[in-house]
């Protein structure tokens, strides 16, 4: 289509015409005639690629499922833009592909434990169910307990790839929702004000009567729709802007013209919301990295990242299970567990690990000599007679009446000597 557009001279505004730069493998600046007003993949894998330098981590594991277009075509941008501009992510990262229509519950396991061999960061495209299905996989091989983040993207709502959400009323919910506290969500950021509800209340009166299209009653009308109107727009604008400069008919008609007008536009659409183009005619979006909302139990926006203000907008701090903020990109103990700082013997060696378990057996000695000394110290101060603390007939002072009345005033039974030890007993 646009060899043919580029041969007629006419610009490509191409909604959402997402991948074009990846299927064709063309650079963008190879392709001026095109124009794509609604979103790219390429910005998706970037803010990928963002928040991994972000949060310092350098390992990625990447599950696509290549029996959905869509999300294919996401795996193979961000394997593309690993390639080209992120050498240390590539080659720390592991892409693993496969078909939702045909997997097990057994190779979904197997997916997710090869993956933890090598990150912590787990990139998931793959459409609502699949990616609940994954986690309570994950649940299961104890992976959602904050040492791992999981990464999906819902661009909007929308049937064609389900609502993210734990609640499906099943036996599972409760699972999911423990699993959702390590999962972040990629999504669009849309303003939308008054003018915007009349216009979604046109569209789905007019796709019920026009095209026998039923929009369900919690759908909203997506990007996808919202562009379409956008183009019309931008194109009316960039050939008034023309012949407001005096533009001949020829000009209005020179399709590479009126794509150069576009690009870098910025103008405020009718349905309340900003149209910012870049350099490249491309939309310039905002958008928002979201996690679970302990409170609400719905997804919320942490971070909102600006491409046209290049602005990154915090909301909060990221919650992760037993985290202040995000896990570290590797495990103490590494991947596999067995880093030389969990180690002992290999971390200080066979001639180290001797001497600690010498220096142990002295200490443990050194205990058992104190006890011992102590015992014969106490042993040779009541004698060797168990029943030291036994009152002897012998010693007995026999009274008179008349010394009855002094041994009840302050008079002892016992000698001296057995109140001393007494006393000592007490102290001790």
């Amino acid at each position: 289509m646009y060899t043919i557009a580029s041969y007629r001279n006419v610009p490509v505004i191409g909604v959402p015409a997402a991948n074009v730069v990846g299927s064709t493998r063309l650079l963008r600046s190879q392709l001026p005639l095109l124009i794509r007003p609604a979103y790219s993949f390429t910005d998706v894998c970037r803010l990928i690629i963002t928040f991994m330098n972000t949060f310092h981590f350098n390992h990625t594991a990447v599950l696509t499922d290549e029996s959905n277009p869509f999300y294919y075509e996401f795996g193979d941008i961000l394997e593309a833009q690993y390639r080209a501009d992120q050498e240390r992510l590539y080659n720390n990262a592991k892409f693993s592909y496969f078909r939702s229509e045909e997997i097990t519950a057994l190779r979904y396991r197997a997916i997710l434990h090869e993956a933890s061999l090598n990150a912590r960061v787990l990139v998931l495209f793959a459409n609502a169910s699949i990616v609940r299905t994954l986690m309570l996989h994950a649940k299961d091989l104890g992976m959602t307990n904050g040492e791992y983040v999981y990464i999906a993207v819902e661009l909007f709502r929308s049937n064609y790839w389900g609502e993210f959400t734990w609640r499906f009323d099943d036996r599972h919910d409760r699972d999911v929702q423990l699993a959702f506290r390590s999962l972040a969500i990629i999504a669009l950021y849309e303003r939308h004000e008054q003018f915007f509800a009349e216009f979604a209340k046109e569209v789905r009166q007019r796709s019920r009567t026009q095209y026998q299209y039923f929009y369900g009653a919690f759908e909203e009308i997506d990007p996808i729709v919202t562009s379409f109107y956008d183009s019309f727009i931008l194109y009316s604008t960039a050939v008034r802007k023309l012949v407001e400069k005096g533009g001949s008919p020829e000009n209005i008609t020179d399709g590479l013209q009126i794509a150069n007008q576009i690009k870098n536009m910025s103008l405020d659409s009718p349905l309340g919301y900003p149209i910012n183009m870049d350099l490249n005619g491309d939309r310039s979006r905002i958008y928002s990295i979201k996690d679970l909302d302990l409170e609400t139990g719905k997804f919320s926006d942490v971070l909102r990242i600006d491409y046209h203000e290049h602005q990154e907008i915090w909301f909060g701090s990221f919650k992760w299970p037993g985290h202040v903020g995000l896990p570290p990109d590797e495990p103490l103990c590494g991947f596999g567990g067995d880093a030389r700082a969990c180690n002992i013997s290999s971390a200080i060696g066979p001639a180290g690990l001797a001497g600690i378990i010498l220096g142990v057996l002295i200490v443990m000695l050194a205990i058992a000599g104190t006890l011992f000394s102590g015992f014969n110290a106490r042993k040779a101060m009541y004698g060797v007679d168990p029943y030291w603390w036994r009152v002897r007939t012998d010693e007995l002072q026999i009274l008179s009446k008349k010394g009855l009345h002094a041994a009840r005033s302050g008079g002892s039974l016992v000698c001296p000597r057995h109140v001393s030890q007494s006393r000592f007993l007490r102290n001790a």
